[in-house]
């Protein structure tokens, strides 16, 4: 289960936050999110990291929009 929201800071600058819920094996397991988008013309990149709180270590993730 995921649960996510995005904010508009400017035109240009988005923020997004969020977080997952995954089964244990003995109770739930939440793994927060964050992220920003940074939109330029007809492309927008974006760079966000998961799974902050995870023993092993957090992911991250780059974007790449392109609008045509």
């Amino acid at each position: 289960l995921q649960f996510g929201a995005a904010y508009e800071l400017i035109r240009t600058i988005s923020l997004m936050g969020g977080f997952q819920v995954e089964p244990g094996s003995e109770t739930e397991n939440f793994h927060p999110a964050l992220g920003f988008t940074l939109a330029r013309q007809q492309f927008r990149l974006g760079f966000a990291i998961s799974n902050i709180t995870h023993p092993l270590g957090m992911r991250q993730h780059y974007t790449l929009y392109w609008n045509f």
